[in-house]
């Protein structure tokens, strides 16, 4: 045994010696470069071009009997991947990997259930919101054209009421005016029946006043007056207002002939009368109140006179009473006096109808009384006051009083003139002559 031979025996034991031997001199034999090229021949490797310079340098490093480097080293063992590891844990143990992978199914078949769901969802709460949209917006359009509607209906109701209570308004009026047309002709039936009839002298008719040449004029007209009278009660027992008229006439009447104690028991049965049916506070209950104090006046009862107004201080008729005083005293140049009564006056009619002409007339009056004692400044408002309230409510004025009116123009010219301010004065006056 050479001792090539001799190192090669130093292998492993159960390492085949000749096996080592051949493949050693196999290896010895072949040079470098011809590894990747086993199959190839000498004569094709030698002449090849690419194989390097030192393809020779092993053969005769074998000659020289000196080992090589890779004949010492075992090759490099190769590793297997991570899926032939997989494949071979998953031959040994079948069964545990058909499991795993129905449970791997599983899991995917359930996330994919979850993903749909999701979707299914999330698509199902869009149309959620969508409807609910859909429905807060029709909801709201309901509302809208309820609202509307509802709306319409008031107005319409209300125009309905307001037609309604024009109507009963209307009838009320026909029905008023009817009644009056009625009471007049009754009164003037009455008057016609009881005082021009015609009758023998002395029957105390006014015929038989004419029949008498004049004679016991005024004796005769108060029998009539007494003749009449006798009949009112019997005449108008079913026409309250009626009689209340008449009962006025007469007391004109018997104040006219110079019997204010016969006066008064028609103006006292007329007030009773109106009170009874409109109320103490309306205009016609005023005005009888007025006849009524004036009549205890001039009957010499000057403590009733005062104890009727006394009773309703705040009255309609108080200020009436007030007003005409007020009046009397201007026109007598009592300014001063005129004043106070004038002031009393409005302070009740500012309470109980402040709306009403007569306040702003009342205004104009005092501030003539004002004017009359030269307090221009003062008396200034109230005229300009009293003018434009009854000019706005000019309508409401009575034909018999519109004079009044123009007599509120005509105090504001006087204030200006009497002031100095002309150009204020030329201004009114030209108002003044197209009212007139």
């Amino acid at each position: 045994m050479t001792e090539g031979e001799q190192d090669r025996g130093t292998t492993a034991p159960g390492t085949s010696v000749i096996a080592s031997s051949d493949v050693h001199d196999a290896d010895a034999a072949r040079p470098h470069g011809d590894d990747r090229e086993p199959g190839r021949p000498a004569e094709e490797r030698d002449s090849s071009p690419s194989r390097p310079a030192r393809q020779e340098e092993p053969a005769r490093a074998a000659d020289a009997g000196t080992p090589s480097p890779a004949a010492d080293q075992p090759p490099e063992a190769h590793r297997p991947g991570f899926i032939h590891q997989l494949r071979d844990v998953a031959r040994e143990h079948r069964s545990a990997s058909v499991l795993a992978a129905l449970l791997l199914l599983l899991l995917l078949a359930a996330a994919a259930a979850g993903t749909g769901l999701a979707v299914w969802a999330f698509r199902e709460e869009r149309r959620a919101r969508k409807v609910e949209q859909q429905a807060v917006e029709k909801s709201q359009k309901a509302q809208d054209v309820a609202a509307k509607y509802k709306g319409k209906f008031h107005q319409t109701e209300a125009e309905w009421k307001a037609a309604v209570d024009g109507l009963h308004r209307a009838r009320a009026a026909e029905e008023a005016a009817r009644r009056s047309e009625g009471e007049t002709k009754a009164i003037l039936d009455f008057f016609k029946k009881s005082l021009l009839s015609a009758g023998r002298p002395g029957d105390g008719s006014l015929p038989a006043v004419f029949w008498a040449g004049g004679q016991g004029r005024d004796v005769t007209l108060r029998k009539a007056l007494d003749s009449a009278e006798s009949q009112v009660a019997e005449v108008f027992a079913d026409r309250p207002m009626a009689e209340a008229v008449v009962r006025e006439i007469l007391g004109s009447a018997y104040l006219s002939v110079g019997e204010a104690a016969r006066a008064v028991r028609q103006y006292e049965r007329a007030l009773a009368l109106r009170e009874a049916t409109h109320g103490a506070n309306h205009p016609d209950a005023a005005a009888c109140r007025n006849q009524l104090a004036v009549a205890y006046r001039l009957a010499g009862r000057d403590a009733e006179a005062a104890r009727l107004f006394e009773q309703t201080p705040d009255s309609a008729a108080h200020a009436s009473a007030l007003a005409a005083r007020g009046a009397m005293l201007l026109r007598e140049k009592k300014p001063a006096e005129a004043e106070l009564k004038l002031r009393g006056c409005l302070t009740i009619r500012q309470k109980i109808q402040p709306d009403d002409w007569t306040t702003f007339d009342t205004k104009s009056s005092l501030g003539e009384a004002l004017l009359d004692q030269s307090k221009f400044a003062d008396a200034e408002p109230l005229l300009l006051s009293g003018y434009q309230g009854m000019k706005q409510r000019e309508d409401t004025i009575p034909s018999q009083d519109k004079p009044r009116l123009t007599k509120a123009l005509q105090r504001l010219v006087k204030l200006y003139e009497a002031w100095g301010k002309k150009d204020e004065a030329m201004r009114w006056r030209k108002e003044l002559e197209m009212a007139v």
